[in-house]
């Protein structure tokens, strides 16, 4: 609230590369390449159909990540419902709680 508004908005490109954007009054991060993968549930030798956990480990640019350090500031966790078609990020800022983003899909119409 102190600093305005901020978008995140998430990008999924393919199975392993996804793209960041993060707009508001101070921070502006445009990362075009982050790494991703989503962390299995379990091996489950009964079945075999791939469960993942919603898990996602993903590695931020160095430029982002020093862009970040200079709002003190980190993303933290991320998941992903493949139920709900959710994508929720966990960002840790200079308070004394993290604030947890639930993203919405944004519609896209084909013409």
């Amino acid at each position: 609230p102190v600093i305005g508004k901020q978008h995140f908005q998430l990008r999924i490109h393919d199975e392993n590369r996804a793209e960041l954007k993060i707009d508001g009054r101070l921070l502006r991060i445009h990362d075009r390449n982050i790494t991703y993968e989503i962390t299995p549930l379990s091996d489950d030798a009964t079945s075999n159909n791939s469960i993942n956990s919603g898990e996602l480990s993903f590695q931020l640019s160095e430029e982002t990540i020093g862009t970040l350090k200079r709002f003190r500031t980190t993303l933290t966790h991320a998941t992903y419902c493949p139920i709900t078609d959710t994508p929720r990020i966990t960002v840790s800022p200079p308070l004394p709680m993290n604030i947890n983003l639930k993203l919405k899909r944004k519609e896209v119409i084909l013409e």
